[in-house]
């Protein structure tokens, strides 16, 4: 499922290598509003022709307190709480990744004691690891030349570059659990997350440093 850019990340590696400040808020803003209500909407039809149903309005009122409401109050928080959230940094950062990190271990630990793991087949996983670099080069190469086909700046090549491929594994891992629940297969539901966002600091973060240093 669609899912919103990571805010952090998408902005410091799209300044580094040269987009638009305000282009890529913007957006990011934008993406986080589209995940809310196209998301839940895709998943109804995608399940209801394999005969199953989610319940839509409560879905989106968890992806709102979920998504909207965190948004607004780190917009908010960010005006007035700048000099400290730029003093503790790193403090911020290893409670987040710590918080990822705790859900997803709750997810997989569930998956193993459900016994999912042994349903799979041995190249199950690769195919998994595949598919889902695949998705992550599309999303970066097919934006990139579309700005540029369209005659777009570099600046806003760049910016629409990262915006439309990195995706918040933060934001991610309870989207997953809001859609499917946080039964058995939730580490199985989350896989994909976790090796799409491997690739996208390793791939953008090099693509970041190449860029940057291409303006020097």
């Amino acid at each position: 499922a669609a899912l919103p850019t990571t805010l952090s990340t998408c902005l410091v590696y799209a300044l580094r290598a040269g987009g638009k400040r305000v282009e890529v808020i913007t957006n990011i803003i934008l993406s986080n509003l589209l995940a809310i209500a196209l998301t839940p909407l895709w998943m109804q039809w995608y399940m209801s022709s394999h005969a199953q149903k989610i319940e839509w309005i409560p879905v989106l009122t968890k992806l709102v307190c979920l998504i909207i409401i965190p948004l607004i109050a780190g917009l908010i928080a960010r005006k007035r709480l700048a000099s400290w959230g730029a003093a503790n940094t790193s403090g911020i950062s290893v409670f987040s990744s710590f918080m990822v990190l705790f859900l997803a271990y709750g997810a997989f630990s569930n998956s193993v004691s459900g016994g999912v793991w042994k349903q799979l087949g041995a190249g199950e996983p690769i195919v998994i690891v595949c598919v889902t670099l695949a998705c992550l080069l599309i999303n970066m190469i097919a934006p990139f030349c579309a700005a540029m086909f369209a005659g777009l700046s570099y600046a806003d090549r760049v910016s629409l570059f990262f915006v439309s491929s990195l995706k918040s594994l933060a934001v991610g891992v309870p989207m997953a659990f809001t859609l499917f629940g946080d039964g058995s297969m939730g580490g199985l539901i989350i896989l994909p997350l976790f090796i799409y966002a491997v690739g996208q600091f390793v791939i953008g973060g090099w693509l970041a440093d190449r860029w940057e240093q291409a303006q020097t």
